[in-house]
């Protein structure tokens, strides 16, 4: 058996998608895809960045001996924290691994919709300070109508409005229907090829 094969099979017996480990590794899905297929070659520094997402030791994966076989223990770097998810109903039991200087005490979301500011597609993964207070310019994130989006933080003649990138898009003056969330202070598209 080859080491793609291994690796491939190992995937489907944890369910996760080629999509989710070329998240996890940071290379696209059809390199990922290519690997585990046998159509493009990875070098070893990738080997062991593939082995590491599925969890196990990169001798097992290139060798497959038995005795290699010792899955890894999953544990976050120093230099990654773990922000718990919310959505639109509140906190959930999952949480996103975002870098260790976004800081703790955090809300992470993940934007179901294309919010209208650029910077934040469908799928972007945003960490959200609840305790900061925006300043004009800033990307926060609001409940508007039980959906959550970015929007860019506003104040003019003294009020207070959300908006997006395209002009013509009347603002929205923040007070009754709108929930202030908090500062996005990290965001992360995720990964299309």
């Amino acid at each position: 058996m080859h080491w793609y094969e291994r690796a491939r099979d190992l995937a489907a017996q944890q369910k996760v998608s080629h999509e989710a480990i070329a998240e996890k590794i940071g290379r696209g899905r059809s390199t990922v895809s290519g690997w585990l297929s046998g159509d493009r070659e990875p070098k070893l520094d990738e080997i062991n960045m593939l082995a590491k997402a599925l969890g196990v030791s990169s001798r097992w994966l290139l060798f497959g001996d038995p005795e290699d076989f010792k899955p890894i223990e999953k544990t976050t770097p120093r230099d990654e924290v773990l922000v718990p998810l919310w959505n639109k109903d509140g906190q959930t039991d999952e949480v996103i691994t975002a870098p260790a200087d976004v800081g703790l005490n955090n809300r992470a979301y993940i934007i179901e919709k294309d919010s209208g500011c650029d910077v934040a597609p469908a799928g972007t993964r945003v960490i959200v300070n609840i305790k900061l207070n925006p300043v004009s310019n800033d990307y926060v994130v609001a409940k508007i109508q039980d959906e959550i989006s970015v929007f860019k933080y506003l104040e003019v003649a003294g009020k207070k409005f959300l908006g997006v990138d395209e002009p013509r898009v009347p603002l929205i003056e923040i007070g009754a229907g709108v929930e202030m969330i908090g500062v996005a202070i990290f965001l992360s598209r995720k990964i299309r090829n």
